[in-house]
C-alpha cells in the first residue's frame, strides 16, 4: 500500500485550535482504521449513490477483474466515476472524481462476449485516496479510499 496518504484535514477537529500529541495519535490511528485497498471499476457518464439499486454492464479488462476478484473475495467494489468519458484506460488518481460509492455485489451474470451484467447496490460514500497497482492483481487498480 502506499505510504503516502493525502488527507485534507488538518488540527485536532475539535475546533479549539490546539493540538497535542496523544489525540493527533489517536486520530491518526481512526483514520489509517478506515482507509481500504479495494477492486475499483471506473465509470462513464454514470454517477452511483449510496443506496442506489443499479445494472452495470462491464467490459473492459480491468474492470471485468475488479469484478471477479470482489466477487471471488466476497468483498465490496469500489465504484468511481471518470473525469472524461473518452479516456480507454484509467492510469491515474486525476482521472478519477475524488469522490465515489462503495458498492455491494447483489448478482453477477458473464455473457458470451466476455462482459459481465452486474447489479450492485451502493452502500456509502468512498473518497479516493491514491490507486495501486499489486503483481497480483494487475492489471486492476486498487483504490486506497477512505470509508
Amino acid at each position: 500500500m502506499n505510504d503516502d496518504i493525502r488527507d485534507s484535514e488538518n488540527g485536532t477537529g475539535d475546533g479549539s485550535g490546539e493540538s497535542s500529541e496523544q489525540p493527533t495519535n489517536e486520530r491518526a490511528t481512526r483514520d489509517l482504521d478506515q482507509i481500504q485497498v479495494l477492486p475499483l471499476v471506473a465509470l462513464r457518464d454514470t454517477v452511483i449513490f449510496p443506496e442506489m439499486i443499479v445494472p452495470l454492464q462491464v467490459g473492459r479488462d480491468r474492470s471485468v477483474k475488479a469484478l471477479d476478484r470482489a466477487v471471488r473475495a466476497s468483498q465490496p467494489v469500489a465504484l468511481i466515476t471518470q473525469r472524461s468519458s473518452d479516456t480507454e484506460e484509467v492510469s491515474a488518481v486525476d482521472e478519477l472524481y475524488p469522490i465515489g460509492t462503495l458498492a455491494k455485489i447483489a448478482q453477477v451474470i458473464r455473457l458470451q462476449d466476455g462482459t459481465i451484467r452486474a447489479i450492485v447496490q451502493g452502500q456509502r460514500r468512498i473518497r479516493l485516496l491514491d490507486l495501486v497497482a499489486t503483481a497480483a492483481s494487475w492489471p486492476t487498480w486498487w483504490p486506497t479510499a477512505r470509508t
